[in-house]
């Protein structure tokens, strides 16, 4: 593995626990990672959605979906809040994710990496953390060593894979210029099909081949799978994308709203689950189970203003047992 951060010149978070460059926090909130929030607002502008996303927002946030109508209504309302809730992870300002920012910094400091996103949605969870490792990288909190990514995103919706589309493009040049590359494979993904995870899994063991990591993301799946009772129609495709981020260099991270129906329904369902896979142990899954923060973030399009997220974050990983 990489080292973990370096210090440079940083802003102290309101906790002490860590510092962050204050172009990622202004000591009390979380800030979208520049880059990324440059390209959601001309993204927004250029799909004629900012007089939507200036709008009061909904309560509760929408969930998104696959007509456009309820993708745009996601995208305009929810998508800064699932970056912020992915730069927590990332960043624990407040030392309260210790585990799952270690997990995620120790794979994204250099060398290369397939990174699997699911569901994608409009990128927002996987853009938040690459963006936020090229912001350190430039304030010099991180070394700028190359770092090649296969960025593989699974999504259902037509409409949140080409906001994705649209915003890897605007960010890539931020990247490239601190030694970043991004290769990204856009696919549509259901979860409760076989055959369209069976393609995701092709991809993932194709890209495995030429790099030397593997990191899954999982994020704001809740809603679907607990919420609408899909757990069990979809763990068996988990469990298969599970199984191929096993294993030495290999990780997961699952990342939700900080929720009982996660915390107490759809994560213990899973490790219960993963308990019960074939020649595999997770005693790090034992040790330390799911983590939580509660945090305030800046809105991208109004600065000013402040919206909270909530993390309940499950860093995984599968060991094989021994023989």
């Amino acid at each position: 593995m990489y080292p973990g951060f370096i210090t440079g010149q940083r802003q102290q978070t309101g906790s002490g626990a860590m510092e962050l460059p204050a172009s990622l926090h202004d000591g009390s909130r979380l800030l979208i990672a520049p880059s990324l929030a440059t390209a959601y607002l001309a993204s927004l502008k250029a799909h004629g959605l900012e007089a939507l996303s200036n709008g009061p927002r909904p309560d509760p946030p929408p969930v998104g979906g696959l007509s456009k109508e309820v993708t745009d209504a996601h995208y305009a309302h929810a998508f800064d809040g699932s970056a912020a809730r992915a730069q927590l992870a990332l960043l624990d300002p407040t030392g309260e994710v210790k585990t799952t920012a270690k997990t995620l910094q120790k794979f994204l400091t250099g060398g290369s990496l397939t990174f699997i996103d699911v569901p994608a949605g409009a990128g927002a969870a996987a853009l938040a953390i690459i963006c936020s490792i090229a912001t350190l990288r430039a304030d010099k909190s991180l070394p700028r060593l190359p770092l090649q990514i296969n960025l593989i995103w699974g999504e259902i919706s037509t409409p949140a894979r080409d906001y994705a589309a649209d915003l890897i493009g605007r960010v890539a040049s931020s990247l490239e210029d601190q030694a970043i590359t991004v290769n990204c494979i856009l696919m549509p993904w259901d979860v409760l099909s076989e055959l369209s995870n069976s393609e995701l899994v092709e991809k993932l063991v194709v890209s495995k081949a030429s790099t030397q990591q593997t990191l899954l993301l999982i994020s704001n799946f809740n809603g679907f799978l607990e919420k609408e009772n899909k757990k069990k129609a979809a763990y068996p495709q988990l469990a298969e994308l599970l199984k191929y981020s096993s294993g030495k260099l290999n990780a997961a991270v699952w990342i939700e709203p900080n929720m009982n129906t996660a915390k107490k329904g759809l994560f213990p369902f899973i490790l219960k689950g993963l308990a019960k896979l074939t020649g595999f142990a997770s005693p790090q899954l034992a040790a330390h189970g799911s983590e939580e923060c509660d945090h305030k973030f800046s809105t991208p399009y109004k600065p000013e203003n402040t919206a909270n997220v909530r993390l309940c974050v499950m860093p995984i990983d599968l060991i094989k047992a021994a023989s």
